[in-house]
C-alpha cells in the first residue's frame, strides 16, 4: 500500500444501503491497495482534513435497503448531497446485489432520482451488481454466493468466461 501525502486529492467515497455491503466494498477496496475507512455518518470535512486526509477515500455504513421513499429523501438526500461535497472523483451508492429492493422499500429507482439530483453533470448512472472479487454475483436473476478460501477471486473469472460463451 502507497502512503498518500497531505494534499492529494479524494478518490472514493460511498454509502452502502446496509453495514455488510459497506464492509463488501470497505473489503474490496483495500484489497486493491486503497486506504480506506467506514464510517457510520458522514464525516465533518474538517475533521477529514485533519485526521484522515492521508487515506484514500471513506465510506458510510447506511441503511438505505431498509428506507421508504419519503425517508430517503429525508435522510438520504443530505447524505449524498455531503459526500458530493468531498468531491471525489467517484462517489458510489452501494446496493445490494440481490437487487431485493422494491418501490416502497429501499427503492433503487429513487436512490437514482436523488443522484442524479445531487450530480446533475453526470450523463448516465452506472448500475454494477455482485462482487464477482468477493465471490457473489447475479446473473439472469440468480444469485450466487461462494464459501470457503477457494471461491473466492477466482469465481469471478468463471463468471465472465461463462457469460461471454452465451453471445
Amino acid at each position: 500500500m502507497s502512503q498518500r501525502k497531505e494534499g492529494d486529492d479524494l478518490r472514493i467515497c460511498y454509502y452502502g444501503d446496509d453495514f455488510t455491503g459497506s464492509t463488501d466494498v470497505l473489503e474490496a477496496l483495500t484489497g486493491r491497495g486503497l486506504r480506506i475507512i467506514l464510517f457510520m455518518n458522514v464525516p465533518d470535512p474538517a475533521e477529514w482534513n485533519e485526521k484522515y486526509a492521508g487515506y484514500d477515500g471513506f465510506g458510510v455504513a447506511g441503511v438505505g435497503r431498509t428506507m421508504s421513499p419519503a425517508e430517503m429523501e429525508r435522510m438520504l438526500r443530505p447524505v449524498v448531497s455531503a459526500l458530493r461535497e468531498f468531491g471525489a472523483p467517484v462517489t458510489h451508492y452501494k446496493i445490494c446485489s440481490t437487487f431485493d429492493s422494491s418501490p416502497e422499500t429501499g427503492s433503487i429507482g429513487k436512490v437514482a432520482d436523488i443522484g442524479r439530483e445531487a450530480f446533475p453533470e453526470q450523463r448516465c448512472i452506472p448500475v454494477v451488481a455482485g462482487c464477482p472479487v468477493l465471490g457473489r454475483y447475479t446473473v439472469f436473476g440468480n444469485h450466487f454466493a461462494g464459501a470457503g478460501a477457494k471461491s473466492s477471486g477466482s469465481i469471478g473469472i468463471r463468471t465472465c468466461v461463462s457469460i461471454r460463451s452465451l453471445r
